[in-house]
């Protein structure tokens, strides 16, 4: 073999070599920036995860406060009755009842028992999609890492390739 040849043939094998280094760090550049999407879609989650669950404590303290202004309603509006029903009975114009109590205070019973189990629900379909979102992600991560697998092999039989050549 002549040292031309020789020369030649080292050549092609350079030019072999840097077109697959080339190649790699092709795929490297996207699985990078595949990475940092994904690092950016998970932050948007949970900045959006954040507000959501600032926006239900507040729902949750507004729930509270209603509840409790309704109690305070409905115990005026028990004292405004008795009284009522005590002027009445006090001209003759009606007997008055005590049943009228009871009823009332089993549907605020009820109201509330309805509504702590409405915030129950809440929490589990909260959990629920907590529970989603994190399997979703980290599917996403072993997919990430199938790929980079997938390109360190393929890397691997470049450079074997290389080297047989």
């Amino acid at each position: 073999m002549t040292d031309e040849s020789a020369v030649d043939t080292a050549v092609k094998r350079l030019a072999r070599a840097l077109d697959a280094l080339d190649a790699a760090v092709e795929r490297r550049t996207q699985a990078d920036q595949s990475e940092a999407a994904l690092g950016a879609q998970v932050q948007a989650l949970g900045t959006d995860r954040t507000r959501l669950a600032a926006a239900l404590d507040g729902e949750a303290a507004r729930s509270r406060k209603l509840e409790e202004t309704n109690r305070e309603i409905a115990g005026r509006l028990d004292v405004a009755m008795t009284s009522i029903q005590s002027v009445l009975a006090a001209h003759g114009e009606a007997p008055q009842p005590q049943e009228n109590r009871e009823p009332q205070a089993e549907m605020q019973e009820e109201l509330q028992e309805a509504e702590e189990a409405e915030e129950a629900d809440e929490a589990d379909e909260e959990a629920e999609q907590d529970a989603e979102e994190d399997e979703e992600y980290e599917e996403d991560l072993e997919d990430q890492e199938e790929d980079e697998d997938e390109d360190e092999d393929q890397d691997d039989e470049e450079e074997e390739q290389q080297k047989a050549s």
